[in-house]
């Protein structure tokens, strides 16, 4: 059976992580000081070299990197922890079924050496990329992404694009929260049926429907042309950003020490 009142509690604690990480951008931290180009591009060659990794010591060593950079820039260690634990667990999930394929057997069941060492390794290149990212976003505002992509010529298109998902990502989840309150209040007894979900999902999706014409209604009538204005910054080489940028090539460094 389908419980679906159980959601209203994990979409409350989603937005409350997703706030409460937005809410670290605007201290007064190590990173929050660096520039978000710098910051981007650093995190995008990081990603590149942990997912490039062929061995067990640079994700490890970058993953405690990512740690000791979440600490100086005053991240709560379980906030931060807390955002970087669930896609490894999904990984590992993923690709355990590799660990069976072949090897010799252990309490009758056929392991592989070589299966379970890559399951391990994918792992880590996950849980060390997922630090990564889960630190740019604990460190940058959204608004400072936006900009930074825009002086970095990203495609205004998809610029657009992440500025409308992220500004109503929250609406929509508000929404789906307060239906499913006033579903919980309205009833004595909560049932739990697959027609009921797929009844209240539908529901839902023909609200979102309407409230993206609106919305889209409403941007078109304010003057909306199909571009988004964003508030321009000047980059400038502080220390954060140079000690930052001289740390990503000292690990460019380690990584070509260790995979070559």
């Amino acid at each position: 059976m389908i419980d679906i009142n159980k959601t209203t509690e994990n979409i409350t604690k989603t937005i409350r992580n997703f706030m409460a990480a937005e809410e670290y951008s605007y201290g007064n931290g190590y990173l929050q000081k660096a520039t978000a180009e710098v910051k981007i591009l650093g995190t995008l060659l990081l990603i590149f070299l942990a997912i490039s990794s062929r061995n067990f010591a640079f994700p490890l060593i970058l993953f405690i990197f990512a740690v000791f950079l979440a600490l100086a820039s005053r991240i709560s260690p379980m906030a931060y922890i807390s955002r970087i634990y669930i896609m490894p667990l999904f990984s590992v999930i993923i690709v355990l079924p590799l660990a069976f394929a072949g090897g010799d057997g252990i309490y009758g069941i056929s392991v592989s050496k070589e299966g379970m060492e890559y399951v391990a390794l994918f792992a880590l290149r996950v849980m060390a990329s997922v630090a990564c990212i889960s630190l740019l976003l604990f460190t940058t505002r959204f608004s400072s992404i936006l900009s930074a992509l825009r002086r970095m010529h990203v495609p205004p298109t998809l610029i657009n694009v992440m500025a409308i998902v992220y500004r109503y990502l929250f609406t929509f989840l508000t929404q789906l929260n307060d239906m499913l309150m006033g579903r919980r209040s309205r009833m004595i007894e909560m049932k739990r049926s697959l027609r009921g979900a797929s009844n209240f999902a539908g529901n839902f999706m023909s609200r979102i429907l309407f409230k993206s014409d609106a919305v889209h209604m409403a941007m078109r009538a304010r003057g909306f042309d199909g571009g988004m204005k964003a508030f321009s910054k000047k980059f400038e080489w502080n220390l954060p950003t140079i000690s930052y940028s001289i740390m990503v090539v000292a690990m460019v460094l380690l990584w070509i020490l260790i995979e070559l």
